[in-house]
């Protein structure tokens, strides 16, 4: 930044995390496509599952009309992603903070249109009443430290770290880049902080405003134990975990036939954790508190509804489990001898199917509860595959003496 001793030039700053070196671009990139990669492995598995046949245009039809959350998550993944990169590259085009003699004026990235949801400002360096520097509970150091202006109606907020001159700044190497997750004390913090563009020419362009520090939260620690609301999330979160691992591998006998509907739990999962996010900044959380508690809660709650709608499905079957007979085809698939049924397969078992004669005819204890899927009691053909390795254990072992 250059500035003459009676007056600073005019300055147009942009984000650093916009100033990429090529080989930051060639890394960002690579997460997009994996995360691209990712959803197309997603959406493949949700509308082609290996035990159905048809897959022509007709069958994608009625596959997408029986089972409409799915295409509609699916689809909403892929907008999301869209729009996070469209988001991306008008920021880096567009979005700027303009310092002047006069004033300080932020540029949003958004389109005129939808210049509502982050509007421009601007605001003479006479009509700022304070300016604050905020520490945010959820950053480490100078990056998360914001300055609020007050100009007597609203407060306009920014984050001095994150703005550069981009005519001298020279993005870091990410290998050097990559700091110790140590949170610094205050002082080191604010001292970094004072190196900034932005605090540099509000020194020599408006030095009666001399940001003053504000509460910085690094200071003050919250103690959720203390809080009766976040003391409940997180009781219920250990209950959900804890629920989730006993009933999923240690209780449950029974498990899903087909592939169980993800898309619902991870739905649940987002509603919760936006839901307890929302009733916890009620209750006067901090937010980095707030989110985290939130993020964990909604988490165990879509686990939990993996073994959940299990026990549901079974509690509202009206005939309990019923014995149904398969006859093993080619290609270790077992095709039901009955109309309505879903096709097994045991893909990790292939080595026991492998054994069975083409042809055979086994039974399996299935059940269709409330929820209208079939789940599968697995401890007769879990016993079933442990007698089948022991007498094969027994074998090799006599054939080795």
């Amino acid at each position: 930044m250059t500035m003459t001793k009676s007056r600073p030039e005019r300055l147009e700053l942009q984000q650093r995390v916009y100033l990429m070196s090529r080989t930051q671009r060639w890394g960002l990139w690579a997460i997009v496509l994996v995360m691209l990669a990712l959803l197309a492995v997603i959406v493949t598995m949700t509308l082609y599952r290996p035990a159905e046949t048809g897959r022509d245009g007709a069958a994608l039809m009625t596959k997408l009309v029986r089972n409409p959350v799915d295409a509609v998550l699916n689809a909403l993944m892929l907008v999301v992603l869209v729009l996070q990169l469209g988001y991306l590259r008008l920021a880096q085009q567009r979005e700027r903070l303009i310092l002047t003699p006069a004033g300080i004026e932020y540029r949003s990235p958004l389109p005129d249109a939808w210049q509502a949801l982050r509007p421009s400002w601007s605001l003479a360096w006479g009509q700022i009443h304070a300016a604050v520097l905020q520490g945010a509970r959820l950053a480490h150091d100078a990056r998360g430290v914001a300055l609020e202006f007050d100009n007597g109606l609203r407060k306009y907020r920014i984050f001095p770290f994150q703005w550069v001159d981009p005519a001298q700044y020279q993005p870091a190497s990410p290998w050097k880049g990559i700091r110790k997750l140590v949170r610094e004390n205050p002082e080191q913090i604010f001292s970094r902080l004072e190196e900034s563009a932005v605090l540099r020419y509000i020194a020599a362009a408006a030095p009666h405003l001399s940001p003053r520090r504000g509460a910085f939260s690094a200071d003050v620690r919250f103690a959720l134990d203390k809080n009766p609301r976040a003391l409940a999330v997180v009781v219920a979160f250990f209950a959900l975990f804890f629920y989730a691992l006993g009933d999923t591998f240690i209780f449950g006998h029974e498990t899903y036939v087909e592939q169980p509907p993800y898309p619902y739990f991870i739905a649940a999962g987002i509603l919760a954790a936006i839901a307890t996010a929302v009733g916890l900044r009620r209750a006067q959380v901090p937010i980095a508190e707030s989110l985290g508690v939130a993020l964990l809660f909604g988490g165990a709650l879509g686990a939990a509804f993996y073994p959940g709608a299990l026990r549901v499905n079974a509690l509202t079957d009206a005939h309990g489990l019923r014995n149904y007979e398969y006859q093993l085809g080619p290609a270790l698939t077992l095709s039901p001898l009955s109309d309505g049924l879903p096709t097994l397969a045991f893909p990790r078992y292939a080595d026991y199917w492998s054994y069975q004669k083409a042809g055979s005819v086994h039974s399996f204890e299935l059940r269709r509860g409330g929820f209208g899927f079939y789940q599968i009691n697995m401890h007769p053909v879990e016993q079933t595959l442990h007698d089948f390795y022991e007498n094969q254990n027994g074998v090799r072992n006599a054939a080795g003496r």
